[in-house]
């Protein structure tokens, strides 16, 4: 195995934690509060259905895309809340017109994009490299820590 596949491991959860506590910061502070809770939910949503997508598209398991989908996981990470400030939704009169439930979709589907990709490179990463898990692993742990202690300082 490649000792760049811990590196890309460690700095997508480098990346991937920060972004759900910046969205939960973004979500509580600027918007509705009770709304925070979406963002987990939609994290380990847009992660599992990235694994579950590279399971029933075996087209997507190819390992000269990997690139792709740390790219696109990195444009959803950097465009995304520009977007979703864009949108502007109303989480307070949530149920009061089919436009504000639409903008609430498409806030969750910015929101999940990011995770989703990087869902799929995650998973392509463990299934071409499942042997070396417990290392796989220790770097998604030391990515997740750093990222944890970065965006408090960042905060």
């Amino acid at each position: 195995m490649k000792k760049s596949n811990y590196l890309v491991v460690g700095l997508i959860s480098l990346t991937l934690i920060p972004l759900e506590l910046t969205w939960t910061r973004i979500l509580s502070a600027e918007f509705f509060y009770t709304f925070a809770f979406l963002v987990l939910s939609v994290a380990i949503l847009g992660l599992g259905l990235g694994g579950l997508a590279l399971r029933l598209f075996p087209g997507l398991s190819q390992p000269r895309f990997i690139w792709l989908y740390l790219c696109l996981a990195a444009i959803c990470a950097v465009f995304g809340p520009g977007l979703v400030f864009a949108i502007a939704p109303a989480f307070s009169s949530l149920f009061s017109s089919w436009l504000t439930l639409g903008k609430l979709t498409l806030t969750i589907l910015i929101l999940m994009s990011a995770y989703f990709f990087g869902g799929i490179a995650l998973s392509l990463i463990f299934k071409l490299n499942h042997a070396h898990m417990p290392r796989l692993y220790m770097a998604d742990l030391l990515g997740a820590g750093a990222g944890v202690v970065a965006a408090i300082i960042a905060m």
